[in-house]
């Protein structure tokens, strides 16, 4: 079966929090470069990080009764032939793990990597069953290859 890419997860994620009708959005971060010059492009990023636009912001932000949980979605591991899951093609960067730290110092906030669909529908699912903070950060925090 061919992996699904990290748009893939992150789709099925929305659909499936849209179904249970639980309120979240999607936070694109993209500046349309290819749609503009050089120029334009260094010049409209210097306007959005005036007012507030920050580098490694999540994907997901989810609104849950207890907590407010910011996913990064990466695309599933690998399964090895021994069975084990390789996370080595799945990287991140400075300002993704530094946005998912500085958010983690909030108690009414939570955010991860999730690694797939199936790994974002649990850490949601077992947060509406009641899981604490630190129950969920310590199942499901991970770590990943950072690049800059």
């Amino acid at each position: 079966m061919k992996q699904l890419t990290e748009a893939q997860e992150q789709e099925l994620l929305a659909k499936w929090l849209t179904i249970h009708s639980i309120f979240f959005y999607a936070n694109v971060n993209e500046n349309n470069t290819f749609k503009q010059s050089r120029k334009w492009a260094m010049i409209n990023e210097k306007k959005a990080q005036k007012v507030g636009k920050k580098r490694g912001v999540c994907d997901m932000t989810i609104f849950l009764d207890n907590y407010i949980l910011y996913l990064e979605m990466k695309k599933s591991p690998k399964v090895l032939k021994n069975g084990k899951l390789s996370y080595a093609n799945i990287i991140t960067t400075i300002h993704q793990k530094g946005f998912i730290n500085e958010v983690n110092k909030y108690p009414y906030s939570i955010a991860l990597y999730a690694c797939g669909f199936s790994v974002a529908k649990e850490i949601v699912s077992n947060l509406l069953k009641g899981a604490t903070k630190q129950e969920v950060l310590d199942k499901y925090k991970i770590e990943l290859r950072t690049i800059k």
